[in-house]
């Protein structure tokens, strides 16, 4: 749950609200099944695309990323394919747009990257040629970057 204080503000009032709230409900003194899963549901549908009547706030997708990494009891059962899932949505959305930090972008993808060695991620071969485009994907931003070797 750490990241989540370092995740830019939404620029939508409502988003805002429903980002408070799972943040308020996760960081409970005491957290019900319903409460995470409520949580859960709220960071979906701040991920959600605009065109799907989300709000288009990918950065939800680390905290939710983080959230199925480790688990968060009561509700949320340690699933290493689902947070890998996201830390993928999250650096599809954030590689060409950039919105989020380098700091944030990189540890997403060093997790990522963790994640998909580990034997109990199992992704499917979709999923697979997912990862594969958005490592080009990355490896191309990168050379274009400020940090990136073309910049030096």
């Amino acid at each position: 749950m750490e990241p989540v204080n370092r995740l830019p503000r939404p620029e939508d009032p409502a988003a805002l609200e429903r980002l408070a709230e799972a943040q308020q409900l996760l960081c409970a003194r005491a957290v019900s099944e319903e409460d995470c899963q409520h949580a859960v549901e709220l960071l979906l549908e701040l991920a959600r695309p605009i065109e799907e009547e989300g709000f288009g706030y990918s950065p939800a997708l680390l905290t939710l990323a983080s959230l199925y990494e480790s688990g968060y009891e009561p509700a949320i059962q340690q699933d290493s394919g689902q947070a890998a899932r996201h830390y993928m949505s999250l650096l599809e959305a954030q590689v060409p747009s950039q919105s989020l930090s380098n700091d944030l972008l990189e540890e997403a993808a060093t997790n990522l990257c963790s994640l998909v060695k580990d034997k109990e991620c199992q992704l499917q071969e979709a999923e697979v040629k997912r990862l594969e485009a958005l490592a080009v994907q990355c490896e191309e931003w990168n050379l274009r970057s400020p940090g990136g070797s073309e910049g030096q």
